[in-house]
């Protein structure tokens, strides 16, 4: 917000949506964190006096969730520190990467990270893809127009020892990677919080980018088998077969991607998430978010 008077111009509308990412990043459940926040933004706005200037809202921010829960008020303090430092040049833009092979629950808790992260850029690796096919003919590179896990019937490239599944992906993966790349970098040097999602990034990508936290999304193998089949229904996507033998063979190729991924996350220390409970999963990574944010301030 602005520190004008009423009356004295046109201010900057307050972004509630904002603060409600923050006080859930401090760890407030979603409908708490909203109220909370319109109580906020009607105190930041109430009377003929000056509009609270961010670092108003700020200490009001903090104020209200101490009388919640003290124990809540340093990861708040560390979000609120954070945003504040981004927006003085003082601290690196988050990108956090969201990993893990087909519906593994990463669009899922995108949703909900987006709107806890406020961020401004997203990368979704299947929109890539989908660019990439425009120009793409499918004669030329027929990997590129299935799913990952059906690539290897067209093409496979890596390692001989790696089962054929996880050399199909990585040959459609090969495909995408510099665009991916060159995406990620550009948001970098604009300084915005961006989150990059999609089954084509891998643990170790982006080892060399400072300002990138990836993220493995993990969920057991019964989780995983029943996520996969249910994606027809609960996506509506029509490439996805209804033949339930052939898609059981597909989650197998799914699976051997995801243990791919998995053995990279080890190798290269990726915080991995395991996904068994939504809520626990999401609460896990909105804490190692607020480790990265206190690490680099």
């Amino acid at each position: 917000m602005t520190g004008t008077k009423r009356g004295q111009g046109p201010r900057v509308p307050y972004p509630q949506v904002l603060l409600t990412g923050r006080l859930r990043l401090a760890g407030l459940p979603p409908a708490l964190a909203c109220e909370l926040s319109e109580k906020i933004r009607d105190s930041a706005t109430r009377g003929d006096g000056d509009v609270l200037s961010q670092d108003g809202v700020d200490r009001a921010a903090l104020q209200a969730v101490q009388e919640l829960s003290s124990n809540l008020v340093p990861d708040l303090r560390t979000v609120l520190r954070y945003y504040s430092m981004l927006s003085r040049g003082e601290a690196p833009p988050l990108i956090l990467a969201i990993e893990g092979a087909s519906a593994t629950g990463k669009s899922m808790l995108f949703l909900d990270l987006v709107q806890m992260l406020g961020a401004t850029r997203v990368i979704s690796t299947d929109s890539v893809r989908q660019v990439v096919r425009a120009s793409t003919d499918r004669d030329e590179a027929p990997e590129l127009f299935c799913h990952t896990y059906q690539a290897h019937r067209y093409r496979q490239a890596g390692p001989e020892g790696l089962e054929p599944a996880v050399r199909g992906f990585l040959a459609q993966r090969s495909l995408l990677l510099p665009l991916i790349r060159q995406s990620v970098k550009r948001v970098i040097d604009e300084g915005a919080v961006c989150i990059v999602e999609g089954v084509h990034l891998v643990p170790g990508d982006f080892i060399d980018e400072t300002q990138v936290m990836e993220v493995l999304i993990n969920p057991d193998c019964d989780t995983h088998r029943a996520m996969f089949l249910d994606k027809q229904r609960s996506s509506g996507l029509t490439t996805i077969t209804d033949d339930p033998k052939q898609r059981a063979q597909e989650f197998e190729a799914a699976r051997a991607i995801q243990r791919y991924m998995r053995a990279r996350a080890e190798e290269f220390q990726t915080v991995i998430i395991d996904l068994v409970d939504y809520e626990q999963a999401l609460e896990d990574i909105r804490q190692a978010i607020v480790d990265w944010m206190r690490y680099v301030t």
